[in-house]
């Protein structure tokens, strides 16, 4: 099984749990990764990994934390960009999940501002 990443989109299973919860079909993205005994955090779900995954759901304004088996992969979110502040690169993925790194364009300044800056 492939565990999804950082920016993909998913779906969550359909399981007496996440039917209970009302997670069940709820589409999001994950938005982490950790190990739960690292980090002592709880998630939904059993797992027979040392994994859980932060899926945000848009609709909710919410992100929680799953067992990966609860977790399916839609996408890789392709267009997705991330910026840093501070940072003068942009990151957008691609269909494959990778990311391609580029320099943001230059700010395109109006003719009457010139005279201000």
């Amino acid at each position: 099984m492939t565990v999804p990443a950082f920016g993909d989109n998913v779906c969550i299973a359909d399981t007496p749990i996440t039917r209970e919860m009302g997670f069940a079909g709820q589409r999001g993205v994950v938005y982490g990764v950790t190990m739960p005994s690292a980090m002592g955090i709880e998630f939904i779900g059993t797992s027979t990994q040392d994994v859980a995954l932060n899926v945000h759901f848009a609709n909710r304004n919410e992100a929680f934390w799953f067992a990966p088996e609860l977790v399916q992969l839609v996408d890789h979110g392709a267009g997705m960009e991330i910026t840093l502040e501070g940072v003068n690169k942009k990151w957008v993925r691609r269909e494959d999940g990778g990311w391609d790194e580029r320099s943001p364009e230059p700010k395109k300044r109006v003719w009457w501002k010139f005279w201000k800056a």
